[in-house]
């Protein structure tokens, strides 16, 4: 990450000693901890995640698509960001969203949107916004204007990018 110069992005990892160890050397890098099912359901499991997720420096939990609203709003009113993840099929996206998911990470994210396009905002449980991270580097190189016009187009609420001061001000 250093020899090419990457700042902004992701380690996740099960084991969070190698997020902490990422973080340590590459500070501007986030950390997502993914957790198992038996950590979920109870304050002491929940507390946990918590704990091992700020000791390894991250901000952000994956839970498996069984965790429920009861683990989300736990894990979100002790500050971490809570993301889900969605197996394939539509009965996923709608659980991950009924729990009040900050985020789901799918393979299939045409299928979730499709999911999310169903719902009137007004009756979500939780604010649904689609973030475009870094534009849309499908289409065109990331943090460009037209990647932000692209993604934009094609959907994207708020649009995600780097900024940097050019060498000519």
């Amino acid at each position: 990450l250093q020899v090419n110069g990457l700042k902004d992005c992701f380690v996740a990892s099960d084991n969070p000693s190698l997020i902490k160890r990422v973080r340590n050397i590459c500070t501007d890098i986030q950390g997502i901890v993914e957790f198992s099912e038996e950590s979920l359901g109870t304050d002491e499991g929940r507390q946990a995640m918590r704990d091992a997720a700020n000791a390894s420096m991250a901000k952000v939990v994956l839970l498996p698509s069984s965790a429920t609203a009861d683990d989300v709003v736990y894990l979100q009113k002790r500050l971490m960001t809570v993301w889900i993840r969605s197996e394939i099929g539509k009965t996923a996206v709608y659980g991950a969203v009924a729990a009040g998911a900050n985020g789901i990470v799918t393979a299939e994210p045409a299928e979730a949107l499709s999911c999310l396009n169903i719902f009137d905002r007004s009756a979500v449980l939780q604010e649904i916004v689609l973030v475009a991270h870094r534009g849309q580097p499908v289409t065109a190189q990331e943090n460009t204007l037209q990647s932000a016009r692209d993604a934009f187009e094609n959907g994207a609420d708020v649009i995600e990018c780097d900024v940097w001061m050019t060498t000519d001000n």
